[in-house]
């Protein structure tokens, strides 16, 4: 266990802390042009620091992250709005750093860590450090309905923060692994299934081993595949069946990772990207369960990267800690993934690289990028837009306020 505390400070608390994702002592708010907003206490009925963006058509709902407050804001694709505060029922112990997001119900079978849901009219956010209590890890959730743009508070079985949350293929939610925020430190094997329709949380099968900062991808059959994060640091991983409630061992990886992505490509395999101080790369096969390097990247994406597919199926790479993983001036660029060749090209970078930010796909086949933390670690409000057709990018109009550490769903209900 004694060389897992190490581990434990880098995933939890220099993920949480020094990267701007703890909940703010004040209301300062670096690389900011916008940092005179008032920044009110709220309303026990008010909603909490929620913990990212829904995204509908074009229209973007944003809240959270270190630097933001208890408001809640929309951009068209042209300007933000500040709009009014949504009453919400049930708990509400708040939101902040480390939170995951995920729709409950999908169209056409994606979804999961580092690809955008598809079309749906709810999503359920939870997890991570709470931006009421301070503490490292909560079991507070939050349902958000499109529809009537309303807030349910509800309680997971356990706090969790370094979790996954994925959408299953009958839209129920499964949230896997994390810490619970306890000393002694120890990481989490088990699991739970978040059901929309009864707004209720049952435990799950426990996986094998405990993880933290590890990564989750549903597969093309609607089992769910987990990586990494492994607490005896093993290369190991392990499938979750739906059907049985259960999980198996796969693999393993032909490296061990913290921190990485996983994407699940329209070819069925699953890669897998990032993890500090590495450039490897790998595809997972789920007919012979196995897994197998492909072409190295061309730069570090550690701690703090994103990893988005896009419409053509290409991904998309952004950030991340670089080659050293403990310094925050040393941030990854951009590159592209093509299935098709099983390579990564090198694009040209954003005008301010960052870390710890926001991507999320939008219905029109852009990504959306924002907040995060800079080169010279300040908390960033620029937003940036990433055009497919050129593979460049655009400056949109900053947000409201810089934030860090957020999540993101795309939701529709079209």
């Amino acid at each position: 266990m004694s060389r897992l505390i190490p581990f434990l400070f880098v995933t939890a608390f220099v993920a949480l802390c020094a990267t701007g994702a703890c909940p703010p002592s004040d209301d300062s708010d670096n690389g900011n042009a916008n940092s005179e907003l008032p920044n009110e206490n709220t309303p026990p009925d008010d909603p909490p620091d929620e913990p990212g963006v829904v995204v509908r058509k074009r229209l973007v709902t944003t809240a959270g992250g270190k630097r933001a407050v208890q408001e809640r804001w929309n951009w068209d694709g042209e300007e933000w709005e500040l709009i009014s505060r949504v009453p919400i029922s049930g708990p509400n112990q708040g939101l902040g750093a480390d939170s995951k997001a995920a729709a409950t119900s999908t169209t056409r079978g994606r979804g999961g860590r580092g690809q955008a849901n598809l079309p749906t009219d709810a999503a359920l956010f939870c997890g991570g450090v709470s931006s009421v209590t301070g503490e490292f890890a909560t079991a507070q959730a939050y349902y958000y309905t499109l529809e009537d743009d309303g807030w349910v508070g509800l309680t997971m079985t356990t706090p969790r923060t370094g979790h996954t949350i994925t959408t299953l293929l009958d839209g129920r939610i499964l949230i896997v692994g994390g810490w619970d925020g306890r000393v002694p430190i120890a990481f989490q094997a088990s699991a739970e299934v978040f059901d929309p329709e009864t707004l209720t949380f049952t435990p799950t099968g426990s996986m094998s081993v405990a993880r933290n900062g590890h990564a989750a991808s549903r597969l093309a059959d609607g089992r769910v595949l987990i990586t990494g994060g492994d607490e005896s640091l093993a290369p190991s991983a392990e499938i979750y069946d739906p059907a049985t409630g259960q999980f198996s061992p796969t693999g393993p990886m032909t490296e061990y990772r913290l921190n990485h992505e996983s994407v699940t490509l329209d070819d069925g395999r699953v890669l897998i990207v990032g993890s500090n101080k590495t450039l490897n790369a790998e595809v997972y096969d789920a007919n012979s369960g196995t897994f197998s390097a492909i072409a190295d990247m061309n730069e570090f994406h550690g701690f703090g990267s994103s990893a988005t597919k896009l419409a053509n199926g290409k991904v998309l790479i952004i950030g991340g800690f670089g080659n050293t993983g403990t310094n925050a001036n040393d941030i990854g660029g951009v590159e592209l993934f093509d299935p098709a060749t099983n390579s990564f090209t090198v694009l040209a970078e954003m005008a301010r690289p960052r870390r710890s930010h926001l991507a999320v796909l939008q219905s029109d086949g852009t990504v959306l990028v924002g907040g995060g933390i800079l080169e010279n670690g300040d908390t960033t409000a620029t937003v940036e837009i990433f055009n497919p057709q050129t593979n460049t990018f655009a400056a949109g109009p900053d947000m409201p306020r810089g934030g860090t550490d957020h999540s993101g769903v795309q939701l529709s209900l079209d």
